[in-house]
Formats: structure tokens, sequence, C-alpha cells
């Protein structure tokens, strides 16, 4: 089984969080050879990675069924109900 809490898309990360924090948040990604150029240990495996995502969304993220997951652990929160929980790390 491939576990995943909720698949969505950068975008849509963006707007949970703009919800949920009560301001604008864009999501505005690196192009790859942004990545690979960071001074951080693996920015080329971390473009790779960016890389398969976005070409292979449906391998990636396809497999992946939360509702699944859910039957396993009920418990499993989606994004929005842990970013509520978690609000005040990501803000001042």
């Amino acid at each position: 089984m491939n576990i995943s809490g909720e698949n969505l898309t950068g975008e849509e990360y963006a707007a949970v969080f703009g919800k949920i924090l009560g301001e604008t948040v864009t999501y505005a990604p690196l192009d790859l050879d942004t990545v690979r150029a960071l001074p951080v240990p693996g920015a080329d495996d971390i473009a790779n990675m960016f890389y398969f995502y976005a070409e292979h969304e449906g391998v990636f993220a396809g497999v992946r069924n939360p509702d699944a997951v859910r039957e396993y652990n009920p418990r499993l929160q989606d994004f929005a109900t842990w970013l509520t929980a978690n609000r005040d790390k990501f803000t001042g």
C-alpha cells in the first residue's frame, strides 16, 4: 500500500494555507535548474524528485488512496485539519 493523507497540487496547498492563515499565498515553484543549483546536499536528487512529481503525477499520486489509508488509521488528518492544529507554527 502507498501511504498518502491527501493528494493536493501546489496550487491546492497554497489555497489551504491562504484560507487557514487568512492571507494570500501563491504557489511559485522554482524551475529545476534553480533547484539543482541550490547549495544544499542532494539538490540534484530533489530536482529529480520534483521532475518525477510533475511529469508522472498519475503514477505518483494516482496509486495513493487516502480513503484506503483511513481504513487503517481513521485518525489520519487531511491537510487543512493538520494545518489548523499547527497554525501557530506558521505565524509569528
